[in-house]
């Protein structure tokens, strides 16, 4: 359990200072990524040994080599979550029958410690990790629907169309793009699983509800063929696909609130 809440930990980490390095080189990010990696994995071989901290750097890095930033999204793909997916499941369910050859000092007996980390590090990873995924679906959705929206008819070349004028371009028009997505994120995936820990069912179904009606107005000027539409609804569920999984995770271990919880 602790070693897949120092995965997600480092992920997580990793994930948020290549995003405040966004503007700097390509190295400067790679290089900050790398070293917050093995910054938490030292820190870790206080409750991990070295071999599975060591484990836990590989494991982080080839998530970063594999899955890239913003600008590079549609070149990724699915395969590196699956993994990443396998990994944390396994270290929570193969940790606990031989902590004692792996664990640090007396971790391998504190439940506590050991949900807080996974806890910490679910939260770290829904921050901007998460946001990678979605970006990744939506680009794999985007690259399959170009292809349509792009698609011209074939101009006529009778007499008539070469007498009639070209129409007069429209005007373009200045909007201002709102970069509120990055940060929304998160914040939902966070709210979702905080609604689920309490229980509180029917607040999550009217929040979901309210999204769709926030957003209704922009899909119906949608005039893309509705991919506008799909795209929305590609983006929502992956997102809220991350959150259910996250909070799965934790209400399996109990490391919910009240498992916590210190008495």
């Amino acid at each position: 359990m602790i070693a897949a809440g120092l995965l997600l930990l480092s992920v997580g980490v990793a994930d948020l200072a290549r995003q405040f390095l966004g503007r700097g080189s390509r190295s400067a990010r790679i290089g900050a990524s790398v070293v917050v990696v093995l910054l938490v994995a030292g820190l870790g071989t206080a409750v991990v040994t070295w071999p599975l901290a060591i484990t836990l750097v590989v494991i982080a890095l080839a998530w970063l080599a594999l899955m890239p930033s913003t600008k590079d999204a549609a070149i990724a793909s699915f395969w590196p979550v699956v993994g990443l997916s396998i990994a944390v499941v396994a270290f929570v369910v193969w940790a606990p029958a031989s902590a004692e050859g792996w664990m640090a000092g007396e971790a391998a007996g504190s439940a506590t410690v050991g949900k807080t980390v996974l806890a910490v590090g679910v939260a770290c990873f829904l921050l901007e990790s998460a946001n990678i995924v979605v970006r990744v679906a939506l680009q794999s959705e985007r690259s399959d629907t170009s292809v349509v929206a792009v698609t011209a008819p074939v101009p006529r070349r009778g007499l008539i169309a070469r007498l009639r004028r070209p129409a007069p371009p429209e005007p373009a028009v200045m909007t201002k793009q709102l970069r509120g997505g990055r940060l929304i994120g998160p914040l939902e995936r966070l709210f979702v699983v905080g609604l689920i820990f309490t229980s509180a069912v029917a607040l999550l179904a009217a929040f979901i509800a309210a999204k769709g009606i926030v957003r209704f107005p922009e899909i119906q000027k949608d005039n893309a063929g509705g991919t506008q539409a799909e795209y929305f609804l590609v983006g929502s569920m992956a997102s809220w696909a991350i959150a259910l999984a996250s909070a799965g995770l934790l209400w399996a271990v109990g490391a919910t609130p009240e498992g916590l919880r210190i008495s």
